[in-house]
């Protein structure tokens, strides 16, 4: 499968179905909804990256029948605030952030968040009513679908 969008994510890393496992039976979800994952090349600014999310996101929401999927994402050094996030959280003057990087407002939740080269993002771009609406079974699906593409990409993943 081909995406025509713009960024350069134009190559599915791996395509699984999730949460067949956990799912089937429940009488919830789709037990093969399919997840393709994508892997945007070299280091991608967040501002660029949030882009082709919210380009995937509508994509999903025009059509039903688009797959789910997972961006991997290296951004150079970039803080992002979660909407609970203020400013006096962070440990330096956002005025002054070190080494001159970028900090963002989101959308999503959460407070800090430090990423920088080195450190691939897990992105997921899901149509959540195809699947079970917990949070325990989301986190697990996360993490099958990350060891999975770690293993494809032939690297070692933690969580920190």
């Amino acid at each position: 499968m081909r995406v025509q969008a713009t960024g350069n994510y134009d190559r599915v890393l791996y395509s699984s179905n999730i949460g067949s496992d956990i799912a089937r039976g429940s009488g919830e979800g789709d037990a093969t909804a399919r997840c393709d994952a994508y892997r945007m090349e070299g280091l991608t600014q967040y501002q660029d990256a949030w882009n082709v999310q919210k380009e995937m996101q509508l994509r999903r929401m025009r059509d039903a029948d688009v797959a789910d999927a997972a961006l991997l994402v290296e951004h150079p050094a970039v803080y992002t605030l979660g909407r609970g996030s203020t400013e006096e959280n962070l440990k330096f003057d956002p005025e002054c952030p070190p080494g001159g990087c970028d900090i963002h407002r989101i959308e999503r939740g959460g407070e800090v968040t430090f990423h920088g080269p080195g450190q691939l993002v897990l992105y997921p771009i899901l149509n959540l009513n195809r699947h079970r609406r917990d949070l325990h079974w989301y986190m697990r699906q996360c993490e099958e679908v990350r060891h999975s593409l770690s293993g494809k990409q032939g690297m070692m993943m933690s969580v920190v």
